[in-house]
């Protein structure tokens, strides 16, 4: 089915990343794209939740 894509070279995260950074024309562009691996989102999101739970706990008991 996809036997077309099999036959280009695998391109690495590191080449690829080059690639785009080379396309910019400032620093501050490639800056701009720069966002944490989908693992270290999952965590921030977490304590965000966790965080948000303990000020309603709080809240709660103070009602």
């Amino acid at each position: 089915m996809w036997s077309h894509l099999g036959h280009r070279p695998q391109t690495s995260f590191f080449q690829a990343s080059r690639f785009w950074a080379s396309l910019s024309r400032h620093h501050s562009e490639t800056l701009a794209v720069d966002r944490p691996h989908p693992s270290q989102a999952c965590i921030q999101y977490d304590k965000a939740i966790s965080h948000m739970e303990l000020a309603r706990e709080k809240e709660e008991r103070s009602a």
